[in-house]
């Protein structure tokens, strides 16, 4: 990305939650260390299994989030997401097998940010680097806090709905 582009680009990227720290010169930095990619309609970005190198920012389009049910013998739709938000950042940070699919529903243009381009990142600006690693953390804790909160009232409903039986 070059010029217009990259301020474009660096606008864009400073209403991402998990890199809204950055100042607008940290952002035209990181935005150099991004590539831009497209996919058509029906496209899977990557899938369950998958070795997780790369972290998303859709730009435009939507894509849809599923994950195969061992269960029901069927992907469950974990959910959508759409211009502005992110996705692959578990893997990027733990270096594990992707644990969903992300398939787009219409046309779609990411932003995308690998592991290398990361540890470039790392070793040029470390200082940059901690800050998207620090947006990574509150990510996290904030998915963490709410999965304990959802567990708290899935229990406290089986526990009410146990006294009816």
């Amino acid at each position: 990305m070059q010029g217009m582009e990259q301020l474009n680009a660096a606008e864009f990227l400073s209403k991402i939650v998990i890199i809204k720290d950055l100042s607008p010169d940290e952002l035209l930095l990181l935005s150099e260390f991004m590539e831009i990619r497209e996919y058509g309609e029906g496209i899977n970005i990557f899938s369950e299994h998958d070795t997780g190198t790369e972290l998303f920012i859709i730009i435009s389009g939507e894509v849809e989030v599923v994950k195969n049910s061992e269960l029901a013998d069927k992907q469950e739709l974990l959910g959508r997401m759409a211009e502005g938000d992110f996705f692959g950042e578990m893997a990027i940070v733990e270096r594990e097998l992707r644990c969903a699919t992300v398939r787009t529903l219409i046309d779609t243009k990411l932003y995308v940010l690998s592991i290398s381009a990361l540890e470039n990142l790392e070793t040029e600006h470390p200082q940059v680097a901690i800050k998207i690693y620090k947006g990574f953390v509150k990510i996290v804790a904030a998915r963490l806090r709410m999965r304990d909160e959802h567990y708290c009232f899935t229990k406290h409903t089986l526990e009410s709905m146990r006294k009816f039986l």
